[in-house]
């Protein structure tokens, strides 16, 4: 039966039991003995003389040396599972990533409610500060939806007469179901910790493309027309007219789409502070 001595790691100090050598009385005074701590895996050597062979631990004089050493040596479990616990490291969550993809969403889903409620007449009047406002109408994706669930014959009208702006009023539709269903998405996986970098990085692509694509929806429906304006003239028309916004809802989905190419980074670790 052995008889354990007991020294603490200096690295990641749990305590750790060790059987001494045989001739450990006629070992010189100053003659380190090589441990290796099963928790960091450091090698240590130790003073056998300062260490209480009552079993006592006497953690004095240990110092960390780099010496190879082959059979295991045991550990107090507890002391063990101690220095598990503060080394081990706490993947990051995906809080911080989540709230500003819902921020994003949530911008396109107020420029469609803004949109709907000026083209119902719910806000019929904008005051003369507020004018760059109007062009929300061109976001409103509600407006189809309602059209397509109150009378589908109507929308189905749209197509069947002018195809083209059948299709053009469906990218208002698709923006605002999108950025609902990446808020929707994003806000779950924020209760959850978790964040999803493949599914956020599709959507965002998607609503950029979309948001994009809506900033010309105007230029595209004139092409054909007497009063057509070629590219430079519709952006000096909008520009002339303080249509920013218009211009700022494609410039967000942009953003939108580097944030979730950024995002696409794996989330790191921090140190465990228990």
């Amino acid at each position: 039966m052995h008889s354990y001595m007991y020294t603490k790691c200096p690295s990641c100090k749990s305590e750790i039991g060790f059987v001494p050598p045989a001739d450990l009385a006629s070992l010189p005074a100053d003659q380190k003995y090589p441990i290796r701590c099963p928790s960091c895996g450091v090698t240590i050597g130790v003073h056998l003389n300062k260490v209480d062979r009552a079993a006592t631990p006497d953690y004095s004089d240990t110092a960390t040396s780099f010496i190879p050493v082959d059979e295991d040596t045991p550990v107090r479990p507890a002391a063990a599972e101690a220095a598990k616990s503060v080394a081990k490291p706490v993947k990051k969550y995906g809080t911080g990533r989540n709230i500003m993809m819902m921020i994003f969403s949530l911008v396109f889903i107020a420029l469609s409610v803004v949109g709907y409620l000026i083209k119902n007449g719910t806000i019929a009047n904008l005051p003369e500060w507020a004018n760059w406002a109007a062009v929300s109408v061109y976001f409103d994706g509600i407006s189809g939806w309602e059209l397509l669930i109150k009378n589908f014959a109507e929308f189905k009208a749209m197509f069947s007469e002018e195809i083209l702006y059948g299709i053009l009023s469906l990218f208002p539709m698709i923006l605002f179901t999108l950025s609902g269903i990446n808020f929707l998405v994003a806000f779950i996986s924020a209760c959850g910790r978790k964040y999803g970098r493949a599914f956020n990085f599709i959507f965002s692509f998607l609503i950029a493309g979309v948001a994009v694509t809506t900033l010309f929806i105007p230029y595209i429906a004139q092409m054909g027309s007497e009063n057509a304006t070629d590219l430079i003239g519709y952006f000096s028309d909008m520009i002339g007219g303080g249509a920013y916004l218009f211009i700022a809802g494609a410039a967000w989905g942009v953003l939108q789409l580097l944030f979730a190419l950024i995002f696409c980074k794996k989330l790191g670790y921090k140190k465990n502070k228990k």
